[in-house]
């Protein structure tokens, strides 16, 4: 009934996201392969994901008993979580905070 299990969708190359419309919370995982090792920039286009994402997220912003959408970004999406998240922000015209370098362990423990 779409109450008791949220259905998570993937955007991952290969996988096609798959939405059912009777749910109200979605989970929705943007992932990629595995070649991308280092990240601290975008190195894979990932524009026509974030279309189709949005074009989606729009449809059920459009159902009444919509609760929650969360939408979880991987590095492995497009090289760079924070600019992919980035990237969704501006889609809706939300603000965003410019990240220049990703972090490591290691710049937190200064």
């Amino acid at each position: 009934d779409g109450k008791k299990i949220i259905l998570g969708t993937t955007y991952k190359p290969g996988i096609i996201p798959y939405y059912m419309d009777n749910q109200t919370d979605y989970y929705i995982r943007l992932i990629g392969d595995r070649e991308i090792t280092v990240f601290n920039r975008v190195q894979r286009e990932q524009k026509n994901s974030l279309q189709d994402l949005r074009k989606n997220i729009e449809k059920l912003m459009k159902i009444p008993n919509i609760y929650e959408i969360f939408i979880i970004v991987n590095n492995h999406f497009a090289g760079f979580a924070p600019e992919s998240a980035n990237e969704l922000k501006k889609l809706w015209g939300l603000s965003y905070h410019q990240f220049n370098t990703q972090k490591s362990l290691v710049d937190f423990l200064k």
